[in-house]
């Protein structure tokens, strides 16, 4: 299973790529961060496929 995380502080940036991607890839795991060390965790943490 592909696994994508969505890293921006806008949230309405990441809900609109998180729409696109959900349509394109329904069965991706789809995770968003909305900071720099939210990020640094969830990629230390947890293997991600893609980080965008």
């Amino acid at each position: 299973m592909l696994k994508i995380l969505i890293a921006d502080d806008h949230a309405i940036v990441r809900r609109g790529l998180k729409q696109l991607l959900v349509e394109e890839y329904p069965s991706a795991t789809i995770g968003e961060v909305g900071d720099t060390e939210s990020l640094i965790k969830q990629v230390i943490n947890n293997p991600w496929d893609i980080v965008i």
